[in-house]
C-alpha cells in the first residue's frame, strides 16, 4: 500500500512482471484489490523482475519493482525415511534424509512426510553391564551382568541377551522369554565354536536401553579348573582389633564351574544375623562383624569347592578387651600387727592380650592402692595393729583394668597366735631290721614351733656340719663322727650306699662305749 494515496481513496493495484532477459514488462493484471497476488504460469527456471502500481480516480501512480530477480520453482518433495534418534522425558531428536528439493523455498512447502512410528517422551536406559561367564560348559554359558545405572525413570522389567557367531556373525536374540534376573544360561551352543554375547535392558515405560558392552569371546568347551582363593596381603597376619570396633574378611576366588562358598568358625557353618553380614557376589566374598567383643576372636575359615577340588584359608582374628577378674579365692596368709601376704590366681580370660600387672587395693575407711605387682602375690604393709581391712585385686592388660575380685572376710591386723599341736594317724610304726623308718608328722602353730625329736627320752640330733655335703680335694682325708644312743646297746654298720664298709688300709672304723 503506498504511503500517499493522492488524496484519494486507491481503487486497484496493477501486477506487471518481466523476465530478467527482457526489457519489457507485460501485464498479469490490472484489477488486484488486494496487496498480494499468486501469479501463475511462469517458466520454471526462469528469473523475473515484478512491479506493481497503485490506482485511484486521479490516475496511475509510479511503479514499485523487485530489487533482485525472483527464480520461479516447483514445491519441493516431501522428505523420506524420518527416523527417531533420540528421547527424553521432554524431547526428542529426528533425523531425515535432505530431499531433492528444499523443504520450503518461494514456491511454497513441501508435503509432509510419512509419520515415524510412535514412540513415547522417555529418558534413556543406561546400557547394562558387560556379561561375563560363570560357567562355561559344550553346548552351554551362564553370564552375569550388572544393572543399568540409570533405569530411565522407571523400573526395569526385563532384559535380552543376543549372541554373535565370531568372527563375522549376525546378532541374534538367546532368549525366548523375559529375563527378570542379571543372569542367565544361552544354551544350544556349538562345541568348540566361539561366542560373543550383549545384553539389553527394558523398563516398565517401554524404553530400551542401547546394547551392552560385547563379552569377550567365549570357547563352548567343557572347563574344569579347581578352585583358588585369594586374599589381600594384610590377611596373612592375624587381624588384631579392640573390643566394639568393625572387622572385614574379604576374598576373591577362582575356578570352573563357579565355587560353592562357606564360612566357617569353631567347627559351624557361619549364617547372616544382625552382627554378622555374609555376602557372596560372583567371584567374591566378604564377611563383616560389628561390635566385635572377645569371643568374636578366632579362626574364620573361608571354604570354596567345585567338581575340580577344593580351596580353603584360615583368617586369624584377635579381638582385645579387659580382662576378666583375677581367679579365687583370694588367700590371706601370715597375718601380723603391721603386714600380711595376699596371693591369688591368674583371671580364665586375659583379654586377648598378656596381663600386664596386678593392682592390690585395701580398704580401712576407704579404698586406696596399696600394691602393683606382676606376680599373682603381693605383701602389704604399713597396716595399723587392730585395724580391720579389706582387699581386692583387679588384673590389667593393654586394653584395660578388669572388675575386681575382692576378699571375702575382711582382715584384722594383729600377731596371731596358735598353740601347737599335731596329729598322728598312728603311733605305732613297724618296721624290719636293717630297713630305714621315715615319720612324717604334720603340725601347726604360730608363731612357728621349735621341733625337736626324742627316742626313749633321749633327745635325737644330728651335728649341724653334716646337714651339708662334705667337701675335700683329692688325696685329702676327712673324718666322720657320730654320737649314738640306744638300750640296749645298738650294733654300729656304716654303709656307703647298699655296700656295708669295713677296715681297709685306707678306711678305719672305730666304734667306743658310750653311756
Amino acid at each position: 500500500m503506498p504511503l500517499l494515496d493522492g488524496g484519494s481513496r486507491i481503487t486497484n493495484y496493477i501486477v506487471e512482471k518481466r523476465e530478467s532477459t527482457r526489457k519489457a514488462y507485460s501485464t498479469v493484471t490490472t484489477n488486484c484489490q488486494k496487496c498480494s497476488l499468486r501469479i501463475p504460469n511462469l517458466a520454471e527456471g526462469c528469473e523475473y523482475y515484478f512491479r506493481v502500481l497503485a490506482e485511484n480516480e486521479f490516475g496511475i501512480g509510479e511503479p514499485a519493482e523487485t530489487a533482485e530477480p525472483v527464480r520461479a520453482s516447483e514445491a519441493p518433495s516431501p522428505p523420506e525415511s524420518l527416523n527417531i534418534m533420540d528421547t527424553t522425558r521432554n524431547s526428542v531428536s529426528l533425523a531425515w534424509p535432505k530431499p531433492e528439493h528444499d523443504a520450503e523455498n518461494m514456491a511454497g512447502k513441501s508435503k509432509p512426510s510419512k509419520p515415524s512410528e510412535p514412540m513415547f517422551a522417555l529418558d534413556p536406559i543406561d546400557p547394562p553391564g558387560k556379561p561375563i561367564p560363570l560357567n562355561i560348559t559344550r553346548h552351554a554359558v551362564t553370564l552375569k551382568w550388572t544393572k543399568p545405572e540409570y533405569n530411565g525413570g522407571f523400573k526395569i522389567t526385563g532384559y535380552t541377551v543376543e549372541k554373535r557367531d565370531l568372527p563375522n556373525g549376525r546378532w541374534l536374540k538367546a532368549n525366548f522369554s523375559n529375563i527378570l534376573e542379571t543372569e542367565f544360561t544361552v544354551s544350544g551352543l556349538t562345541e568348540d565354536a566361539a561366542y560373543e554375547f550383549r545384553v539389553i535392558a527394558r523398563n516398565a515405560a517401554g524404553a530400551v536401553s542401547q546394547p551392552s558392552e560385547p563379552s569377550d569371546a567365549i570357547t563352548c568347551r567343557d572347563d574344569i579348573e579347581a578352585p583358588k582363593i585369594m586374599v589381600d596381603a594384610r590377611y596373612k597376619d592375624t587381624i588384631v582389633l579392640k573390643a566394639g570396633e568393625v572387622f572385614r574378611l574379604e576374598a576373591d576366588v577362582s575356578g570352573r564351574p563357579p565355587p560353592t562358598l562357606t564360612w566357617t568358625k569353631d567347627g559351624k557353618e557361619l549364617e547372616d544375623t544382625a552382627k554378622l553380614e555374609i555376602k557372596i557376589v560372583d567371584f567374591s566374598t566378604v564377611l563383616i562383624n560389628k561390635d566385635s567383643v572377645r569371643k568374636d576372636g578366632g579362626a574364620y575359615i573361608l571354604t570354596a569347592s567345585n567338581p575340580g577340588g577344593f580351596a580353603k584359608h584360615i583368617f586369624q582374628v584377635k579381638v582385645l578387651d579387659r580382662p576378666g577378674p583375677p581367679e579365687g579365692p583370694l588367700a590371706v596368709t601370715e597375718v601380723t600387727e603391721e603386714k600380711c601376704v595376699l596371693s591369688w590366681l591368674p583371671p580364665l580370660d586375659d583379654g586377648g592380650a598378656k596381663i600386664d600387672h596386678y593392682v592390690v587395693e585395701k580398704r580401712s575407711e576407704k579404698w586406696s592402692t596399696c600394691a602393683t605387682v606382676k606376680v599373682t602375690e603381693a605383701t602389704i604393709t604399713g597396716m595399723i595393729q587392730g585395724e580391720e581391712y579389706s582387699f581386692r585385686v583387679s588384673a590389667q592388660n593393654e586394653k584395660g583394668i578388669s572388675d575386681p575380685r575382692q576378699l571375702g572376710i575382711p582382715v584384722v591386723a594383729k600377731d596371731l597366735v596358735i598353740a601347737p599341736a599335731f596329729k598322728l594317724l598312728f603311733t605305732t610304726f613297724s618296721v624290719l631290721a636293717g630297713e630305714d623308718l621315715k615319720v612324717d608328722v604334720p603340725f601347726v602353730g604360730r608363731p612357728t614351733p621349735a621341733v625337736s625329736w626324742f627316742k626313749d627320752d633321749i633327745p635325737l640330733s644330728m651335728d649341724p656340719k653334716y646337714k651339708e655335703t662334705i667337701i675335700v680335694n683329692a688325696d685329702e682325708s676327712f673324718k666322720i663322727d657320730a654320737d649314738v644312743y640306744g638300750k640296749p646297746l645298738p650294733s654300729i654298720q656304716w654303709f656307703k650306699g647298699d655296700h656295708e664298709l669295713a677296715n681297709t688300709a685306707r678306711l678305719e672304723i672305730k666304734s667306743t662305749d658310750f653311756a
